[in-house]
């Protein structure tokens, strides 16, 4: 578990952080965090019940709105689905799940907090137990901007299946889809960056590509409004 621990610190440097400048952390300055329409994340880390596990998987989370019964942007709903593998030696698990995902965003924190509800089935494959068991289980989390296009995610879970389970993991988010548009709107509000494309005034998000992102990703960059040139 030590390798969990440097990346707990990076992510304890921007637990204050708030105001329009971008917060000092481990990596430098950083921008906010914003959540995009459709998440595209790997996760990596340990899984343990009587012996412990290497866990490998894979999450694809689709934006489904604000969660269920409040009327606050800073709590959003999304429906992940996960596939992942827990094995070592003399045992592998095969796991697949659907899950819903309740993400808290505050622009312009640059971290976000979540937590979920998961529910699925495991192939199992080890001496006591062959073949496939019910899943379900609950996981508590923070996400945090690392990089202009890969934002990180640390997470713990508890589930059920044989026996009872422990996870610890790290996950890398690939920023490969479009802005929320609410929180894009609070952005440029609050002057992070140049919008190069205007946000649509109907739909849930907005292109985030090309100078979109340039403007988005490095909000720290100084930029000067242009002077618009009269017509000769």
């Amino acid at each position: 578990m030590n390798l969990f621990v440097p990346l707990l610190l990076l992510v304890a440097t921007a637990l204050p952080a708030r105001g329009a400048e971008p917060p000092e952390t481990l990596l430098g300055k950083a921008p906010p965090y914003v959540p995009r329409k459709t998440d595209y994340s790997l996760e990596l880390g340990l899984m343990n019940s009587r012996e412990d596990l290497i866990w490998g998987g894979g999450l694809i989370g689709v934006h489904t709105g604000r969660c269920l019964f409040v009327e606050t942007d800073t709590c959003q709903q999304y429906l992940d689905g996960i596939v992942g593998i827990a094995t070592r030696e003399s045992e592998t698990q095969t796991h697949l799940w659907a899950s819903l995902r309740w993400q808290y965003v505050n622009v312009p924190d640059r971290h976000s907090t979540f937590w979920r509800l998961f529910g699925g089935a495991a192939s199992l494959q080890k001496a006591e137990t062959r073949g496939w068991k019910p899943v379900g289980g609950a996981g508590f989390g923070v996400i945090t901007y690392l990089h202009d296009k890969v934002d990180l995610r640390l997470e713990a879970r508890g589930l059920a299946s044989d026996r009872l389970y422990g996870q610890a993991l790290i996950g890398v988010h690939i920023k490969a889809d479009r802005l929320l548009t609410v929180f894009a709107r609070k952005l440029r509000d609050l002057g992070y960056g140049t919008f190069e494309t205007a946000v649509e005034a109907t739909g849930t998000a907005i292109k985030a590509t090309g100078e979109v992102v340039e403007g988005v990703a490095s909000p720290f960059k100084d930029e000067k409004p242009q002077t618009p040139q009269k017509p000769k």
